[in-house]
């Protein structure tokens, strides 16, 4: 059934880059408005395996902007309700959800084996959190924010500047604690 699902980006796509699409595992903090969309269109790719990850429920407020929302998703996780329709969209995705804040503690369960981290948050001390460690484990990290209307992606790569550097952030050099 996966090559069925995928017939129509063939064209596109050789089938060794769909075989990488589908040996990957990409992890992806937040799953409210970039992150929705973003694991939406993942599991439509065929990535083999995702891990979903976030605290948060979705209310009435993000049936307007977050795609995963419905009515029917109001105060529910919003990690689990992002697996249940990973499921539905492409069932030969694995995917895993976490509804858990991410912290110092946890990070090394979320990411220590992706092969990318996609930043979908919505505060910058758990992005510092989790570039952190994904430079550390050598992970290309995806950067996405919305502010309003306005929006910014950024790729960082272990070999170039990091995400406190590129934004010259207070953090860099020093301890979270």
């Amino acid at each position: 059934m996966y090559w069925e699902i995928l017939t129509r980006q063939m064209p596109l796509v050789s089938k060794e880059e769909q075989e990488k699409f589908r040996n990957a595992k990409i992890t992806v903090i937040g799953c409210g408005g970039i992150g929705g969309a973003t694991i939406e269109m993942l599991a439509r790719l065929g990535v083999g395996e995702l891990v979903l990850v976030d605290e948060d429920s979705f209310d009435t407020t993000n049936l307007n902007r977050q795609t995963l929302a419905t009515v029917d998703d109001v105060g529910k996780s919003k990690s689990e309700t992002a697996r249940e329709k990973v499921e539905k969209i492409n069932p030969c995705v694995r995917a895993t959800s976490y509804d858990e804040h991410v912290n110092g503690e946890n990070i090394d369960k979320l990411i220590s084996d992706s092969n990318l981290v996609i930043d979908a948050l919505d505060n910058v001390l758990t992005r510092v959190i989790v570039s952190r460690k994904a430079r550390e484990y050598k992970i290309p990290f995806i950067h996405g924010a919305i502010h309003g209307t306005l929006g910014e992606i950024t790729t960082f790569l272990p070999n170039t500047k990091s995400y406190e550097e590129m934004f010259a952030l207070p953090s860099l050099g020093r301890d979270l604690d």
